[in-house]
C-alpha cells in the first residue's frame, strides 16, 4: 500500500507543477490554451 501512496503524491506533485508551467506559458502566449495544451502534451509523450 505504501507504493500506491508514493505513486498517488508523486501524481499529485507532477499535477501541481504542470499546472504551474501551463499558467506561465499561457501568460505569454494569450488566446492559444489549446497550442498550449498539446505542446505540454507531446513533451510528456516524449516527443
Amino acid at each position: 500500500m505504501a507504493e500506491a501512496d508514493d505513486l498517488i503524491a508523486q501524481i499529485e506533485a507532477l499535477t501541481e507543477k504542470l499546472g504551474e508551467a501551463k499558467q506561465s506559458i499561457t501568460g505569454r502566449f494569450v488566446g492559444q490554451e489549446q497550442v498550449v495544451d498539446l505542446a505540454l502534451t507531446a513533451l510528456l509523450c516524449g516527443g
